[in-house]
């Protein structure tokens, strides 16, 4: 996978004609905000959330890359479009670990450049449910500073992979060349973080479950595990 660089800093058509209607921004942010509030509900319940365990993670993986997909188009501050879905990869100690994911917005007026800003706070999966780097591809990888809420957040301390968009909205596919010509996945497994910060699955091959991130950009549930692909593969 390619790294993303340290970073510093159209019109929509409508589908009701130019009298009445809702642009593609338009429906694609009241379908993101329908699927955050869902989650941020689920949160707040605390343990009917955790209950869920996988099937949590990947309904809340599955609202960030559509938030993801609205952001990109939305060219927030003038800025020439694209976002980024960031999970935190790195096992280990640290607060999170395997378990943070945030939308991440392209602020830069250039274009070609790309200055990445957090769209929102960083979002938690359940208890006892972590990313797993073993089957999850995504666009690339890149270091991650969860901390810093303003400027770039890129060259941090956290290893962590992205799924890019472009500004029409399209998956960025994982040789970072052509959008739109691709897929990868994003896969959540059940287990236990040690002490010692490693990670050990409880029969994870069997409670693996995620989701596809199509061509367009749309993100859709996996009907079985035995639809993800295999490490290599």
């Amino acid at each position: 996978m390619k790294k993303i660089p340290h970073v510093t800093g159209a019109e929509q058509g409508r589908f009701g004609g130019a009298r009445g209607g809702f642009s593609l921004v338009e429906l694609l942010v009241v379908i993101a905000i329908i699927g955050i509030l869902a989650a941020a509900s689920s949160s707040a319940l605390g343990g009917g959330m955790r209950g869920r365990g996988v099937a949590g993670a990947v309904n809340v993986a599955s609202s960030l890359a559509l938030s993801a997909r609205m952001e990109a188009v939305k060219r927030v501050g003038g800025g020439v479009g694209g976002a980024l879905l960031v999970v935190d990869s790195t096992a280990g100690t640290n607060k999170g670990a395997l378990q943070r994911l945030v939308v991440m917005r392209n602020v830069s007026t250039n274009i070609g450049a790309k200055s990445w800003q957090m769209a929102g706070p960083p979002v938690a999966l359940p208890q006892g449910v972590f990313f797993s780097t073993k089957y999850s591809q995504g666009t690339g990888t890149t270091n991650f500073d969860f901390s810093n809420r303003s400027g770039s957040q890129t060259g941090g301390e956290t290893g962590c992979f992205f799924y890019e968009f472009d500004e029409r909205g399209r998956f960025f596919t994982p040789d970072q060349v052509t959008p739109g010509a691709g897929e990868a996945q994003l896969v959540f497994v059940a287990g236990v973080l040690g002490a010692d910060g490693s990670f050990a699955g409880t029969n994870w091959e069997a409670s693996r479950d995620g989701i596809l991130l199509r061509k367009a950009g749309r993100a859709t549930y996996f009907q079985n595990a035995d639809q993800i692909k295999q490490p290599g593969t």
